[in-house]
This record gives structure tokens, sequence and C-alpha cells, in this order.
């Protein structure tokens, strides 16, 4: 946002549009925020038009940093077509484990005010996500709780 103070810039613009004055960081910065505000309280009211949502989630880190990507897909009424929005890739600066996640989705759910009271497939693609981990070899002891997952996760494959 500083870069609209620096003087490069600001001598690009004079050459580019002279009759353009241009605006303050601060300005630009409360013009964001508020263009932010507006556009996400659109998408959520478009939201509540949507009979059925699917999210999907990813993790990732890079140069030790975490973060955390979510989107949302639907069907539009009119014409059938598939809608993607992307909601959120931000900073996740907790572990990756679970719980964590969990928290940090559900926060992003009832930030955007999408209904979780449909069923999901989230648990199950966390299990599937988790199953991989007794095939590395450095991890090749299952904790209770997963050998639990794994066993349920068993069980409802063979309904």
């Amino acid at each position: 946002i500083a870069t609209v103070e620096r003087s490069g810039f600001k001598k690009l613009f004079e050459r580019i549009q002279p009759e353009l004055t241009l605006p303050s960081r601060r300005t630009l910065g409360r013009d964001i925020k508020e263009l932010y505000i507006t556009c996400k309280t659109r998408f959520i009211e478009e939201l509540h038009t949507v009979e059925y949502i699917s999210t999907t989630a990813d993790l990732w880190s890079c140069h030790e940093r975490g973060f955390l990507g979510m989107t949302v897909h639907y069907l539009d009424k009119a014409t059938l077509q598939r809608v993607s929005h992307v909601l959120v890739c931000r900073r996740f600066r907790q572990s990756h484990a679970g719980k964590r996640t969990g928290e940090m989705i559900a926060k992003l759910l009832k930030e955007f005010k999408i209904d979780t009271s449909l069923p999901s497939s989230a648990v199950v693609e966390r299990l599937f996500s988790c199953a991989c981990q007794i095939l590395v070899p450095r991890r090749c002891k299952v904790s209770g709780s997963m050998f639990e997952k794994l066993v349920c996760l068993r069980y409802v494959l063979k309904k």
C-alpha cells in the first residue's frame, strides 16, 4: 500500500495518467477495507440463497509459515453450472493438528454464516488424509485415537 507514496510510482502515474490524483496510503487502505467488507457481505447474502454447499480446505507450509486455504462450491439454480469461490487464504499460525484445524474451519464457517447442520464429507476426508500416516516409515506407530478413527472408517466402508 505504501507504494502509492513512492516517488517512482508517482512519476509513473504522472506520465501515464497526469489528470489522476493518487490516494494516500491511508485512504487506499480504508478504501480496500470498505470494499472487502462490501464484497464479503454480498457474498454471504449470495450463499444464503444456495441450498447445498460443499467446502474444501487445504493446509500447507512454506518457509516455516503455515497457511489455510478454503473454498466453497455449489450449483447455480438457474444455469446448473458449478460455482466456486475462494473463502480465504490465511496464515495458520497454530500446529496443523486435527483439533486446531477443525477449530479454524468451524470459525471460518461461522464467519461466512455457512450452515453446518447438513451432513459433510469433511470427517471422511480427514480420516483419509490421516490414514496415509501408517504407510510412512518414520510414523509406523498409530496412536489409539487414530486407530479408532481407522476402525470406524473401515466399518463405514464395509457397509
